[in-house]
């Protein structure tokens, strides 16, 4: 089996938590936050 060892960069740490920071406190899209139009994709409303 072939394995990939991955670098852990301090910058894509950076980013990843920028991103989770923009959605959190946001719900999560589920079925039970469903509209008329059924589920949509999850927008920044910030």
């Amino acid at each position: 089996m072939m394995e990939l060892k991955l670098e852990l960069l301090e910058y894509q740490e950076t980013a990843i938590k920028s991103v989770v920071n923009v959605f959190e406190g946001n719900d999560k899209n589920t079925f039970d936050h469903a509209c008329i139009d059924g589920v949509r994709s999850n927008i920044c409303t910030n």
